[in-house]
């Protein structure tokens, strides 16, 4: 048996919650975790874990035995990352996971720099707007929307997400402008989330003369994804609450037309967040400042919890 494989498996499975997501961790099967698990079971001669179809529940001798795993994989980490150190250069494998329209948009182009300087580094970038589990998915970081609260992970910020509210000229022509928050209320709005949501309203932020306002709107479409609601919003079926880094491009074409001008919706955070051993990697650190660099802003780190839910 493979003593340092077995107690890895254990470990991951209590992180991850389940021996498929911890399969998925390491890049072997949930048969082989549990396997793994059977054998280090039988090499303590006691029960680690008590298993049902939709948990794991650490018996009280597996939570004392999971501290002492812990000590050794911390300690194997330390040794790695002094060989690390000697390296010249950082080498390796990194994944993220990334909204979809800051990752494709904004992330992604820039990290051509980033391989360009790093040949020996590659980078998986998984994008989804649906709020993924960081540790059960493998990733070293994820990029997230939203404020953060406090928790395991490490948030680091970036720069704010801005947004627009825009219309097609024709929707306008056929509609007319709004000019206050009050007068949305009239109009077609294009709302964002996903199909499961049979709400015909949503609620946008703005910032005017008089400071924050939360106003109500409906409309009759909803999508999950800023891109198709672009597209709808060109077609001049609605108003649209739109990134910037997509609206502009179509304002500059006369394709959609900015609103509200004294009204600007306000701005989302943006995070990247990361396990904070994951800081200590010179492989990891190397994207990291990279990522900051480009697109991060002064502050502080922050703890962050999992988040469950979805981002625009």
């Amino acid at each position: 048996m493979d003593v340092l494989a077995a107690i890895e498996a254990f470990v991951r499975a209590v992180d991850t919650g389940s021996m498929a997501a911890a399969g998925r961790r390491l890049g072997v099967t949930s048969t082989q975790i549990g396997n793994r698990l059977t054998a280090l079971e039988s090499r303590v001669h006691a029960k680690l874990l008590v298993r049902s179809t939709r948990r794991l529940d650490l018996t009280p001798f597996g939570r004392d035995y999971l501290a002492r795993c812990r000590e050794i994989l911390d300690r194997l980490a330390e040794a790695d990352l002094m060989a690390e150190a000697r390296q010249a250069e950082p080498r390796g494998h990194l994944r993220l996971t990334a909204p979809v329209i800051f990752g494709s948009e904004i992330l992604l182009p820039g990290l051509a720099a980033y391989l360009e300087g790093h040949p020996h580094v590659n980078v998986d970038v998984d994008l989804t707007d649906t709020i993924v589990d960081i540790d059960a998915g493998g990733f070293d970081a994820a990029i997230r929307l939203g404020k953060p609260t406090t928790g395991d992970f490490v948030a680091r910020p970036l720069k704010p997400y801005g947004l627009m509210i825009c219309a097609a000229p024709s929707y306008i022509d056929r509609k007319g402008a709004p000019t206050t928050p009050s007068e949305l209320s009239g109009h077609d709005c294009l709302l964002y989330g996903s199909s499961g949501k049979v709400e015909d309203r949503e609620i946008w932020q703005l910032l005017g003369p008089e400071g924050p306002v939360a106003v109500e709107v409906k409309g009759r479409l909803r999508a999950f994804g800023a891109q198709g609601l672009r597209r709808a919003a060109n077609a001049g079926i609605g108003i649209a609450l739109l990134p910037d880094v997509i609206a502009e491009a179509d304002v500059a074409a006369g394709l959609l037309r900015p609103l509200m001008a004294t009204y600007r919706p306000a701005d989302r955070p943006l995070n990247i967040l990361f396990r904070r051993e994951r800081h200590m990697s010179r492989l990891f650190r190397s994207l990291l400042d990279h990522i900051l660099q480009a697109h991060g802003r002064p502050a502080a780190p922050t703890p962050l919890v999992k988040e469950n839910g979805t981002a625009r």
